[in-house]
């Protein structure tokens, strides 16, 4: 059958299983070539409250997003820190959290990454304070986004349940795929 006789899909593209191959690894090239990045910072200090002690919880403090930076990413609905991929595809990240907190000496924090609100174990980092530094967390990990999925990151004090002065906070995201 001719090329001009063959049933077209409604974008123009005939449907042939030769060009119907052709036309999903033009979009899987597509794809990977179409940007797809973001990042939401805070650098002013805050305070977190209503912490418990061992329980992970949303800063709930704003945090901005660079335009500059964004690419299928735009700010999370769910969180005030996060972003959320508003492109329509489904995207494999890497996701970098980072925070600042400050305590007393010999207070234990933790940072975890959060995908829709629920925190990733596995994701988890720790550090201690001493006298006169903060704690520096910093928390690296792959995520898969579907259109609409957040990423933001939760902070924990091991130690009480004293609040938690988080002095600067930031979330990258990019697509390795």
């Amino acid at each position: 059958m001719p090329a001009s006789d063959k049933p077209l899909y409604a974008d123009g593209w005939y449907q042939d299983p030769l060009v119907s191959q052709l036309r999903q690894e033009i979009q899987n090239i597509y794809r990977l070539l179409t940007p797809f990045r973001g990042v939401s910072f805070r650098l002013t200090t805050g305070t977190i409250t209503g912490v418990v002690q061992g329980v992970f919880k949303d800063p709930g403090l704003a945090g901005q997003v660079d335009p500059e930076t964004l690419a299928g990413i735009g700010p999370a609905l769910l969180t005030p820190m996060g972003i959320r991929n508003e492109s329509e595809e489904r995207r494999t990240c890497v996701v970098i959290a980072t925070a600042d907190v400050t305590g007393t000496a010999n207070k234990q924090m933790g940072l975890r990454i959060a995908k829709n609100g629920v925190s990733i174990p596995s994701s988890e980092c720790r550090g201690y304070s001493t006298p006169t530094t903060s704690i520096k967390l910093h928390s690296a990990y792959i995520l898969t986004l579907e259109p609409g999925d957040e990423v933001s990151y939760q902070l924990a004090n091991f130690t009480n349940s004293d609040n938690i002065e988080m002095e600067r906070g930031r979330i990258v995201l990019f697509a390795v795929r």
